[in-house]
């Protein structure tokens, strides 16, 4: 599928390596990478890629975009709206049925088995975005678990700022990404100051941090006019390396 799609698609500009090589490299990644086992002992993966490696994106990806186009294609069972990543399939279709048949064609076209989940009242999650159905269109929020008990990364651990503070970050940046209007966005952010706090931050620390963010992302207008105010970048280096005298 991949060496299809690389040398033989219209779309594609061919790569300058002869076709047989990539494919011996692809064969060489999937049949015969070693690996050193815990026993000691160095043995030769013979199907499949390794669990974390970069090619386990890639190929899961060219496999279920090459089940797409040829289930897609046709008219009859394509989807309102479609989005994937990796293998999670989010769809609008007009009823169950259609939804049955999409499954069928899916599995009858791969080596996969699908599930599917409907929405109820309007409302599905898709991944960790939370999607409501309201006047035709769609709303979305963060999507947490009802098991999720609010820890993560806590603020007294043994372990490098940066890492914290992309801990902390990553909260902010997916409620101003994932929410679709600023009172989404409140609802989120009131939470995330609670996790925040409650795994030992300070609580002017959280509030600088949100405070950062929603004034990078935000688009303010001017209240006498309809102006939009530019807002000015400025340069801030948060850490040193061991060489800051000479940076």
């Amino acid at each position: 599928m991949i060496v299809d799609r690389v040398y033989r698609d219209l779309a594609c500009t061919p790569l300058d390596i002869p076709e047989n090589i990539v494919r011996k490299l692809l064969q060489a990644c999937t049949k015969e990478a070693p690996f050193l086992s815990p026993d000691g002992h160095m043995y030769k993966q013979v199907d499949r890629v390794a669990m974390g490696s970069p090619l386990d994106v890639l190929f899961a990806n060219f496999y279920m975009e090459t089940i797409d186009q040829r289930v897609l294609v046709d008219m009859g069972l394509k989807p309102a709206i479609c989005c994937r990543y990796v293998d999670d399939i989010f769809m609008q279709v007009p009823d169950v049925r259609r939804l049955r048949e999409l499954k069928e064609a899916f599995e009858h076209n791969s080596v996969l088995s699908f599930t599917f989940e409907m929405e109820t009242d309007g409302k599905l999650s898709f991944l960790d975005v939370a999607v409501t159905e309201r006047n035709g269109g769609f709303h979305t929020a963060v999507y947490t678990k009802e098991t999720n008990i609010g820890m993560c990364l806590n603020a007294n651990s043994d372990c490098p700022d940066r890492y914290k503070r992309n801990v902390f970050n990553t909260y902010v940046d997916r409620a101003l990404s994932h929410s679709s209007g600023w009172k989404r966005v409140d609802e989120e952010l009131c939470r995330v100051r609670q996790v925040l706090v409650n795994n030992g931050l300070f609580n002017n620390f959280v509030e600088d941090v949100i405070k950062r963010k929603v004034n990078r992302d935000a688009t303010f207008e001017d209240s006498t006019n309809t102006t939009l105010v530019p807002l000015i970048g400025l340069f801030y280096r948060n850490f040193f390396l061991s060489a800051h005298k000479m940076e």
